[in-house]
């Protein structure tokens, strides 16, 4: 019995032995070929200096790894180095994808996933004080130097070709961006980038408060079933969120509405369009306001709009009489999005008398009535608070004011930053793959 006891405990302490280590040459073992010295891993059960197999988040640097060769664990991507022997570290903004062999990532709407592809190998752009077109131009303000930013062409169904600006990262310190050429059908406008997008300053796409330049990029014509109704006392509001207020009653023996505003939009984003215009003067042919823009932010980071950044795709003003513009159409999407500053999409009040109305205004208030030739006033422009008003009086005639427009957000956990939007925002999560 003893003799059995006696080679049981020389057995046992031989394995012993034979499994303990300094270095990796001391496992002859090829099960368990790696030494943890520290007993750091934990195939070793914390025991240091034990041989295991070689454990799966072993370091480069310790273990080796094979060239370009990647390896997903948490939110770490590690991807192998040349030398074989180091590797990148890169956090997933949305986790590790499924294989456990890349990030996880994202399909934007409206068909630009290639464009987010091609980001990942572009250049970082800095965008400082430029004026930006839907045919894909950038230009310096001042002296009309060409900044050059790759951009391409999107089609979609039943709305005009998005222009997509891609780069790396965009960093928007003023931007104003304004159809190349007056008329209906422009270019809606994308910028998509694997990095971060910032605007620290005013990305202005609201339609120009110039009446000589009258159009957001991609807002909708006057055919729109969102577009205000023209009146001989003064055009409807554009619609967009909600639907337009109406132009000033008619003076009859028993009074008559005004012209309708338009109607409010189906709540969603794709395709990408712009804002609705209001309703015209028909006694003395006064355009009305103009939508605002149709615009899409994708990053695969971050959008971040810190407390100097407006965002702005506010309706236009009304022609004399006639119907403000509705605010137009936004869409963001990044696995983060940071809103301190301030995004408005409000609508555009109408015109009255010999006035012209006022645009959206860049804040969280209506853009304020004009008139003031006896009874008759615009109406006031939406906001995400206030709907449009109807214009008042029987003088000389008035538009109503335009709709508030709508904002899409959708990020990794469906939440958004703190700041101001003034729109109807609806919010999503990313679609991962």
């Amino acid at each position: 019995m003893r003799a059995v006891l006696v080679l049981v405990l020389s057995a046992w302490g031989c394995t012993k032995d034979v499994n303990r280590c300094n270095m990796d040459s001391d496992c002859g073992d090829i099960a368990h070929p790696f030494c943890d010295v520290n007993g750091e891993y934990a195939y070793s059960g914390g025991i240091a200096g034990v041989c295991t197999a070689v454990p799966a988040d072993c370091p480069a640097a310790r273990c080796g790894c094979t060239p370009d060769a990647s390896t997903c664990t948490g939110d770490k991507l590690s991807v192998c180095n040349n030398d074989g022997r180091s590797s990148t570290d890169t956090q997933c903004s949305l986790g590790c994808a499924a294989d456990a062999q890349r990030c996880a990532t994202f399909t934007p709407s409206n068909d630009l996933g290639d464009a987010l592809a091609m980001a990942a190998i572009a250049d970082d752009v800095v965008l400082g004080s430029v004026n930006i077109d839907d045919a894909g131009t950038i230009t310096k303000v001042g002296d009309g130097t060409v900044v050059p930013v790759h951009s391409i062409s999107v089609p979609q169904l039943s709305a005009p070709s998005i222009r997509v600006y891609i780069a790396h990262s965009f960093t928007i310190h003023d931007a104003t961006i304004t159809p190349k050429g007056a008329g209906f059908g422009s270019n809606p406008v994308a910028f998509v980038a694997a990095g971060s997008i910032t605007i620290d300053g005013l990305f202005d796409a609201g339609a120009a408060t110039n009446h000589s330049e009258m159009f957001g990029v991609g807002s909708q014509a006057d055919t729109a079933s969102c577009a205000g109704i023209a009146g001989f006392y003064g055009g409807g509001g554009g619609g967009n969120a909600t639907t337009g207020g109406t132009g000033s009653p008619i003076n009859a023996s028993v009074p008559l509405p005004g012209a309708a505003g338009g109607a409010a939009q189906a709540n969603h984003f794709e395709p990408l369009i712009g804002g609705c215009p209001g309703g015209a003067d028909q006694m003395n042919s006064n355009k009305s306001g103009r939508g605002g823009a149709g615009i899409q932010l994708v990053s695969g980071t971050l959008i971040s709009i810190p407390v100097t950044g407006i965002l702005n795709v506010g309706g236009q003003g009304g022609g004399p009489n006639a119907g403000g513009g509705s605010g137009g159409t936004l869409v963001l999407q990044a696995p983060a999005v940071n809103i301190v500053g301030l995004v408005a999409a409000n609508g555009g009040s109408g015109g009255a008398c010999s006035s012209y109305g006022n645009a959206g205004a860049l804040g969280t208030q209506p853009s304020a009535s004009v008139g003031g030739c006896g009874s008759s006033h615009s109406g006031t422009g939406g906001t995400a608070t206030v709907a449009p008003t109807p214009a008042s009086g029987f003088a000389e005639g008035a538009g109503g004011g335009g709709a508030v427009g709508r904002v899409s957000i959708k990020t990794a956990d469906g939440t958004y930053g703190p700041g101001t939007v003034s729109a109807k925002v609806t919010v999503g999560q990313l679609d991962r793959k």
